[in-house]
C-alpha cells in the first residue's frame, strides 16, 4: 500500500509540472479549455462510477486537452 501512495504521489507531482504550448492559442484560452476538459472529464467517469478517481480525471484532461483542444506537451 505504501507503494502504491508513493507512486501515485510522484504521478501526480509529475502531472503537474507538465506545461502545454498551442500554435494559435493564448495562456488564457488553455485554461478555458483545460476547465472544459475536466468537465467533460468528470461526467464521462462519473458514468463509469470514477468520478472520485483523481488520476482517471487528471489522464481523461490531458487526452481531451491533446486530441480535442490540440494542445501539445512541452
Amino acid at each position: 500500500m505504501r507503494t502504491f501512495l508513493l507512486a501515485s504521489a510522484m504521478l501526480l507531482l509529475a502531472a503537474c509540472g507538465t506545461t502545454y504550448t498551442h500554435p494559435t492559442k493564448s495562456l488564457q484560452e488553455f485554461d478555458r479549455d483545460k476547465a472544459l476538459c475536466e468537465q467533460e472529464a468528470k461526467k464521462a467517469l462519473a458514468k463509469k462510477g470514477q468520478a472520485n478517481d483523481s488520476c482517471a480525471v487528471l489522464e481523461e484532461t490531458k487526452r481531451c486537452l491533446e486530441t480535442k483542444k490540440g494542445w501539445v506537451r512541452k
